[in-house]
């Protein structure tokens, strides 16, 4: 796969790998996204158009989602599904996730 589409099809999992500190992890796509960005602006632009179609981007609005849709925070959210599935994305990974939204600009 490309630099583009690795982003694209990037799962928990692929967020897991990338370092156990979620922090670092987005500082890895960053980086990875600038050096698109690099070789050629579009590219970049590409790189993170793919990013919000990932899996893991789209799991962070899913969350987002159930918060608003239930009225609850996030947090609580997360908690309940921890329970249920220990592999669910965690509240430190996801406030990583949304660093890394917040910071992407076209």
């Amino acid at each position: 796969l490309s630099p583009v589409e690795e982003l694209r099809f990037f799962t928990l999992t692929n967020f897991r790998r990338l370092d156990p500190d979620p922090v670092k992890g987005v500082e890895k796509i960053k980086d990875k996204m600038e050096l698109l960005g690099n070789e050629n602006y579009s590219k970049k632009i590409e790189a993170i158009v793919a990013w919000h179609e990932s899996p893991l981007n789209k799991l962070y609005l899913a969350v987002c989602r159930r918060s608003l849709d239930e009225n609850l925070p996030v947090g609580s959210i997360l908690e309940r599904e921890i329970k249920k599935d220990k592999d669910f994305i965690r509240p430190q990974e996801l406030s990583a996730i949304i660093s890394l939204n917040r910071s992407l600009k076209f």
